[in-house]
């Protein structure tokens, strides 16, 4: 872990306000994999490196991208005879969290 990530204080003080939100064993679970997403959307940026507001961004894009992995959206659905799959769906909710929290930071630029 860097010292650029989010610690389980941090997120409940400044990411939840204050609130419980998740558990430190959740939390520490889902970080690697959390960080690792954020990171790679983040590639062309030294994450390790960023000062203030772009930290505060990077931190909250990996919270919202652990609380995305704790609880991991609906991937199918069925009823009767009918049934729906979603592609990925875990994945895409962990990217759109991602995506709100970058949103308006200078780190929200892409080339893709």
């Amino acid at each position: 872990m860097s010292s650029a990530d989010p610690t389980h204080k941090w997120y409940r003080e400044e990411y939840m306000g204050g609130a419980d939100g998740m558990g430190d064993d959740a939390f520490a679970a889902a970080l690697p994999e959390a960080r690792a997403r954020v990171r790679r959307r983040l590639a062309l940026f030294d994450c390790d490196a960023l000062d203030e507001p772009e930290l505060t961004a990077y931190r909250r894009a990996v919270c919202a991208a652990c609380e995305a992995a704790d609880s991991p959206a609906v991937t199918s659905y069925s009823a009767g005879k009918a049934s729906e799959t979603y592609a990925d769906a875990a994945t895409m909710g962990a990217d759109a969290a991602i995506e709100r929290e970058l949103a308006g930071s200078k780190l929200a630029c892409s080339w893709a």
